[in-house]
C-alpha cells in the first residue's frame, strides 16, 4: 500500500482513531506491549488488525500494521456482529483489569515498567 492509495489512507486513519480512543479509554496506556491484536466496529464495518504500540509516553508515536476490513457482521448479519462485539467487550474488560493490576503492582514496587516487563 502506498501513501497515495486512498483506501490505505482511510484504513490508516481509522486504525489511528481506534488507537486514540483505546488510549482515552485507558485500554492502551503509556507502557503497552507490542503487537496487540485489536478489533472494532466503524459504522457497519468490522475491522481487525495488529497494533505495534510499544510506547513510553503520550507523545511517542505508534505504528499500525496489517489492518483488515470486512463486511462480516454488517447490517445483514446482526447475530455475527453481536457475537463479535461481545467478544471484544469481554477481551477489553479483561485487558483493562490486567493493566490495572500490573499498574498497581508497579506502583507498589516503586519502579517503572520496562520492555521486559511488558
Amino acid at each position: 500500500m502506498t501513501s497515495s492509495d486512498p483506501k490505505a489512507q482511510k484504513q490508516r486513519q481509522l486504525a489511528e482513531l481506534a488507537v486514540a480512543k483505546a488510549r482515552e479509554a485507558g485500554i492502551v496506556n503509556d507502557n503497552t506491549i507490542t503487537e496487540r491484536t485489536m478489533a472494532g466496529l466503524f459504522g457497519q464495518q468490522m475491522f481487525a488488525g495488529t497494533m505495534d504500540a510499544l510506547t513510553y509516553n503520550k507523545d511517542t508515536g505508534f505504528a499500525v500494521n496489517d489492518w483488515k476490513f470486512s463486511k462480516s457482521g454488517g447490517p445483514e448479519d446482526i447475530q455475527k456482529r453481536g457475537e463479535r462485539m461481545l467478544q471484544m467487550q469481554v477481551y477489553f474488560t479483561m485487558y483493562e483489569k490486567a493493566l490495572e493490576k500490573l499498574s498497581n503492582q508497579v506502583f507498589e514496587e516503586g519502579k517503572e515498567i520496562t520492555a521486559e516487563d511488558a
